[in-house]
């Protein structure tokens, strides 16, 4: 990534985070919290970090199966974009996220830890795999990354827990 994308990564982030802290108000015998649901913005935080890291993910995923599984390929370039938004999106998702499950840690059970897990396992992988100088450690981060059962794993869990939390 260039210089300018992690700045613009770090300002989305620096905004959710005080747009999470803004939003973690303690409901009082204000009128609004009464008729309006007062997690409102927590609900948001976990609705940007599942629905923007899928959107990442995706849009990186369809053109490269695309490729490999039905032969289209698009020009090069689009690849590189599409893996620069698959990085930057999950980023800004997984932050949207922590801060989604910070708020409300004191809900959480061993669903949401694996949940994080996951995340951070993930996560990681994918900024060792991004920024290793090492090819054998960049091969060996893409050979744990690109595992596509985590990925199917973290999707069922975060559905699961999104099914419970509605109850």
């Amino acid at each position: 990534m260039k210089m300018q994308q992690i700045a613009l990564v770090i300002i989305i982030m620096l905004i959710i985070t005080i747009l999470a802290l803004s939003l973690n108000t303690k409901a009082d015998d204000n009128e609004y919290y009464e008729e309006y649901n007062e997690n409102e913005g927590e609900e948001t935080l976990g609705s940007i970090g599942f629905y923007g890291g899928l959107f990442a993910t995706l849009i990186y995923i369809i053109p490269k199966y695309t490729r490999q599984y039905l032969g289209i390929s698009l020009p090069p370039k689009i690849y590189k974009y599409t893996l620069d938004i698959h990085s930057i999106g999950n980023l800004i998702a997984a932050t949207a996220a922590f801060i989604h499950g910070y708020i409300n840690i004191q809900y959480a059970t061993t669903l949401e830890y694996v949940i994080v897990a996951l995340i951070i396992f993930l996560t990681i992988s994918g900024l060792i795999m991004r920024y290793a100088k090492s090819r054998k450690i960049k091969l060996a981060m893409r050979l744990i990354h690109s595992q596509r059962i985590l990925a199917i794993i973290l999707l069922v869990l975060v559905l699961l827990h999104q099914g419970l939390a509605e109850d």
